[in-house]
């Protein structure tokens, strides 16, 4: 009797231990698969003015996650695990930034990070351009731009020359915005603002 009552209780105490085993086993699979974000804002700097940023690729290289910033710069991704991730910043007029970010055991919000532009056109540009009597107007084109009636009359009537970027290389538009602006700046002093009634309506920044 003793015997049977033993191996009942043995029997009892293994389908516990079986039982406890695959809840701890549960819980920590849980926690493996936890649902962590990472989030956060890109600033690009350009001539020491920190602009926001705009279709810059965010990517998360060790584990193919792709994003894009929006027009303010912010950026998210989700369902992430506990772990090392490697962020990559890739975008045009500047080398690609690395950040590694670790998550341990909460979600890495408001993360900033930080590029600095290397602009071919800028601001001083701009200054120059005027200086020697060839300030341009930019703006973004594809392969082959389009051409409005009327725009060599414009060009001729304020001496300032439309200048289109096409193709695949374009100069960040942070730093074409800059370069117009100065170029506004010269046609608002020199001819008030009945330009703006005239002028293309894709120059950049406008």
């Amino acid at each position: 009797m003793c015997a049977i009552i033993e191996s009942t209780y043995m029997k009892q105490s293994l389908v516990f231990l079986v039982l406890f085993f695959l809840i701890i086993r549960l819980i920590a699979q849980d926690s493996v698969k936890a649902n962590y974000q990472i989030n956060g804002n890109v600033k690009k700097i350009l001539e020491l003015v920190a602009f926001p940023s705009s279709e810059t690729v965010i990517r998360i290289n060790n584990s193919n996650k792709i994003t894009e910033t929006d027009s303010l710069g912010y950026f998210h991704f989700d369902n992430l695990s506990k772990g090392h991730y490697l962020i990559q910043i890739i975008g045009n007029g500047f080398q690609p930034k690395d950040t590694m970010i670790n998550i341990i055991d909460k979600s890495i919000n408001n993360l900033e990070l930080v590029i600095v532009l290397n602009c071919k056109i800028s601001r001083q540009v701009a200054d120059l351009d005027i200086k020697k009597g060839k300030p341009k107007l930019l703006f973004f084109g594809g392969l082959a731009p389009v051409a409005y009636y009327g725009q060599s009359k414009f060009e001729k009537k304020y001496n300032v020359e439309y200048s289109c970027y096409g193709g695949c290389m374009p100069p960040p538009k942070e730093c074409a915005i800059e370069y117009n602006k100065r170029i506004f700046e010269y046609l608002d002093e020199k001819f008030g603002s009945s330009w703006r009634n005239e002028v293309r309506k894709d120059i950049i920044g406008l």
